[in-house]
């Protein structure tokens, strides 16, 4: 689990430019292949946000989540991503479905 968690950060985290992270994490083929996670842990009624990924980042997302709990606003995020009801695969890219 914690070589998952450490390829999530680096990932997600800012050892690489936004377009390569992206590209990394939400590679798909089906919409099947995509999930929503909320990056920083915190859902949308905790000031959070959302973000498409592949599936099987999304569950290392959830482990990692859990194990290093945070502490999150108290209030209603108004982060445009949070309006998405799902994810979708578009163009070889896992997206937001609005």
């Amino acid at each position: 689990m914690k070589i998952k968690s450490v390829v999530l950060f680096l990932l997600l985290g800012a050892c690489a430019s936004s377009e390569v992270r992206q590209n990394l994490t939400s590679a798909c083929r089906v919409d099947t292949d995509c999930a929503i996670v909320n990056p920083s842990c915190c859902s949308c009624n905790a000031g959070g946000s959302q973000q498409a990924v592949l599936k099987e980042l999304a569950q290392t997302n959830a482990q990692h989540c859990a194990a290093f709990p945070v502490f999150c606003a108290q209030y209603i995020s108004n982060d445009p991503t949070c309006k998405a009801t799902g994810a979708i695969c578009q163009n070889g890219q896992c997206q937001l479905q609005y």
